[in-house]
């Protein structure tokens, strides 16, 4: 170990020093000029330390918060910028790399999923857009519009709850009545499930992972962690290519124009096409097995999301 406290007393005498009064900067210069580690002072040799792992050189400027803060988000560090050609043009290799250990180079699988999923959903709020639009319910949802539906949602499940007790017959036809109350407060709950859709969208991952690891049961040396990364990558490139898409139509939009329902039929086709690819490269299959398994892949994902998002409709407008 080396003593910071010497080294901190000589750098203080530097001249024209601009962090002297602060005792954080100058512990990061005294350690930097004395070549330890600030973390756990062991001796440096290199741009990081090889007992703790903390980098040499570490900022303490104002104006580096803000290249933490994007780095600390996505690591955009240059490894999203190395990932996301290869995810798109040759995901196989992608996914065998990150199995092999070559992995520094590129976005971790989960940070690209929770990053492809943020950036989704950051969308969508700052345009306006909406995921889902109960019948009856407008595009305008401000605090005032949502606390009023907020407290008729408070009334309608005292009525439930009453009318459950008194009224245990004609089980269709009270369901029937309670969707009635509440698509008369449309706007709260298509913001209610809108909410639970961005809480809940980390299980599209384990979805399509059971999903894969049931198409994959015969083929052995690949374990669930395989799985995994084949899933979180797959999963946030379509997530990234819904965001794409959206952009698309918004900017449209600002001319009259819309994507058509063909435009969409490509998108997913090319998705398919995307895991078909992925597939073979990632597990070393054949073009038929590859193809085979790629259509069940995407037929029995659509599948499990639509089951995702009836079962969040029902939780948002019950629970």
């Amino acid at each position: 170990m080396t003593d910071i406290g010497g080294a901190a007393a000589t750098a203080e005498v530097l001249a024209g020093d601009p962090h002297r009064g602060n005792p954080g900067a100058e512990h990061l210069e005294a350690a930097e000029h004395a070549g330890v580690c600030a973390n756990c002072e062991t001796a440096l040799e290199g741009p990081y330390c090889h007992a703790c792992g903390q980098r040499a050189h570490l900022h303490s400027r104002l104006r580096d918060l803000f290249h933490e803060a994007i780095e600390g988000i996505a690591h955009l560090d240059g490894r999203i910028w190395r990932t996301l050609p290869v995810l798109a043009i040759n995901p196989g290799r992608l996914t065998r790399e990150w199995r092999e250990g070559r992995r520094v180079r590129y976005l971790q699988p989960l940070h690209l999923f929770l990053f492809a999923v943020f950036l989704f959903f950051t969308f969508q709020s700052l345009t306006g857009q909406h995921l889902v639009m109960l019948p009856g319910s407008t595009v305008m949802r401000d605090q005032p519009t949502l606390a009023a539906g907020l407290e008729e949602a408070r009334r309608e499940a005292a009525a439930d709850g009453l009318q459950l007790s008194v009224d245990q017959s004609d089980t269709g036809r009270r369901l029937g009545s309670m969707i009635d109350r509440r698509l008369q407060n449309a706007e709260y709950y298509s913001y209610k499930i809108e909410t639970l859709i961005y809480k809940l969208s980390f299980l599209l991952a384990p979805i399509s992972m059971a999903i894969l690891a049931l198409l994959m049961i015969f083929r052995r040396g690949y374990s669930f962690y395989d799985h995994g990364v084949v899933s979180l990558y797959g999963v946030g490139f379509g997530v990234l290519t819904a965001t794409a898409y959206s952009l698309a139509n918004w900017s449209l939009g600002f001319v009259g124009w819309e994507l058509s329902g063909m435009a969409a039929a490509g998108v997913m086709l090319g998705l398919a096409v995307h895991a078909i690819v992925h597939l073979k490269g990632a597990y070393g299959l054949s073009w038929p097995g590859a193809v085979v398994r790629g259509l069940l892949l995407s037929i029995l994902t659509l599948a499990g999301f639509g089951l995702f998002l009836l079962g969040v409709v029902v939780l948002g407008l019950f629970a």
